[in-house]
């Protein structure tokens, strides 16, 4: 299957012929559904921010069974990273871990202020550490594990702007950082 998470619908197709196998509705108010699903072992996770649950769906030629459905992890940009049977991602602004196998809560980064990264913030998994870019500008370096997260350091105003949506890069050894 070919899965394609488009502007209202969810669509797998057959790469061979194109043919659609199945299609489900998934619209918001923006129609736009950015943040590319995450498959693995025949369950797909979509979230796609705004007013939608993220969803795990079984996946098969038929129809998706829906496993589970809930508002713990809404991303409207950036995929949520999975590591082992959790998923890192910014939901709403907040840093969140969840289950991968049932949605529910680990841990929400919402009792620091200083840890909410907006709508667009982004963040880089490397070891136990996340490198979350706020859309503000703002970089911060935290240690995250399913047990909780902790605020290493913390840079104001790295890059200037109010919708810094880019994704940080590491590359040999180096950071990248793309401000507006």
């Amino acid at each position: 299957q070919l899965i394609v998470f488009a502007f209202e619908n969810l669509v797998s197709l057959n790469p061979a012929t194109a043919e659609t196998l199945w299609s489900l509705p998934h619209k918001n108010k923006y129609n736009v559904n950015a943040a590319t699903p995450i498959y693995r072992d025949g369950h797909l996770f979509i979230t796609s921010g705004n007013e939608n649950d993220c969803t795990m769906l079984q996946v098969s030629d038929a129809k998706p069974q829906k496993l589970w459905a809930n508002k713990s992890l809404i991303s409207s940009f950036q995929p949520p990273i999975l590591e082992g049977d959790v998923l890192y991602g910014n939901s709403a602004g907040k840093i969140t871990c969840v289950n991968w196998s049932d949605g529910s809560v680990r841990w929400t980064a919402d009792k620091d202020k200083e840890l909410d990264i907006g709508k667009g913030g982004t963040i880089l998994r490397v070891g136990d550490r996340l490198i979350a870019l706020a859309e503000n500008g703002k970089l911060l370096l935290l240690k995250a594990t399913p047990a909780g997260v902790e605020k290493i350091s913390q840079i104001n105003h790295f890059v200037d702007g109010t919708e810094v949506w880019s994704m940080p890069l590491i590359y040999q050894g180096r950071l990248y950082i793309k401000g507006k």
